[in-house]
């Protein structure tokens, strides 16, 4: 049973997703560090959180990247958002509350100071919000820092659903064109896979056939599980759409990652092989032993 057709496509199908997830993830991630997205989206996020999206000089987002807790590789003079040299692609929730209470308060972070300067922000919202935090704070100014770095979690994690659903789609575009160059289609695959373990009783070459004729009549009983030499012929509309469906199924794979596949992958190897190893059995003695109360138990030695 464990050695059956049907486990040996599923392993051969979860092979293929593992390593094309784990391609698909090098590329995103290759990609992503060159155009720095995570910088920039960390960025965009900033401004969002202190409303001041699409400015080209943000006051407050400017002042928070100016300061070496947040950026410490920055100049801290920069005057706009496109002097920003190499922004961080984090920010430490205590670092960014400790480089916002000082732009508002100062050095010497003063709770009037910072009091006074809440009630100066020009933004509505994010005073209403400020001088709430301030309040619930009881006017101290760690409690205050404590209430900004929980409200920057809070944002961050958002921008994060979002920086993930962006990348998900991402992957999922890349995986697609993987696809279609190598001709990843998951029902081709399927089909090879299913017929492999019957190829060896179909071959019936003399002993002299040359290794291209060993070939070419291997592929005519069992053609490769990928590539367009599958498919044969000429290539048109009508063979594109008939691959169509095979390749979104097999980009949506990618969807799961690849530790899910590598880790599903291990689980069917064990079933196939000797399967997992047993538990070591408790001594004989051990089992004739009474059995003492949690209560009464003492420490162990």
């Amino acid at each position: 049973m464990f050695n059956s057709s049907v486990l040996e496509t599923l392993i051969g199908l979860v092979a293929c997703y593992a390593a094309l997830s784990l391609l698909t993830s090098s590329i995103y991630e290759a990609v992503a560090s060159a155009l720095r997205l995570r910088a920039s989206n960390l960025l965009q996020g900033v401004q969002q959180l202190l409303n001041e999206t699409g400015q080209t000089n943000p006051a407050l987002t400017l002042a928070i990247y100016n300061n070496a807790l947040v950026h410490p590789t920055g100049n801290g003079t920069a005057s706009s958002v496109k002097d920003l040299r190499q922004p961080p692609s984090y920010i430490e929730a205590r670092h960014f509350a400790e480089a916002l209470v000082e732009q508002l308060a100062g050095a010497d972070q003063d709770a009037a100071q910072l009091k006074q300067a809440i009630d100066q922000i020009p933004d509505l919202q994010l005073r209403k919000l400020m001088q709430g935090l301030y309040q619930r704070s009881a006017a101290s100014v760690d409690q205050f820092k404590t209430a900004v770095a929980g409200w920057f979690d809070t944002g961050m994690a958002r921008l994060s659903g979002a920086y993930k659903r962006r990348s998900q789609l991402i992957c999922l575009l890349i995986a697609l064109l993987i696809a279609v160059v190598f001709n990843l289609d998951t029902f081709l695959m399927f089909n090879t896979l299913w017929h492999a373990p019957a190829l060896n009783t179909h071959l019936a070459l003399p002993v002299d056939a040359s290794a291209a004729a060993a070939l070419q009549y291997v592929n005519q009983i069992s053609p490769a599980p990928i590539g367009w030499a599958a498919v044969g012929g000429g290539l048109d509309w009508a063979v594109l759409l008939k691959h169509l469906p095979g390749w979104l199924i097999t980009a949506s794979a990618v969807l799961f990652g690849a530790p899910f596949w590598f880790d599903l992958l291990q689980r069917f190897v064990q079933l196939r092989g000797t399967g997992g190893k047993p538990a070591d059995k408790a001594p004989a003695s051990q089992s004739s032993t009474p059995a003492v109360s949690p209560a009464t138990a003492g420490p162990p030695n």
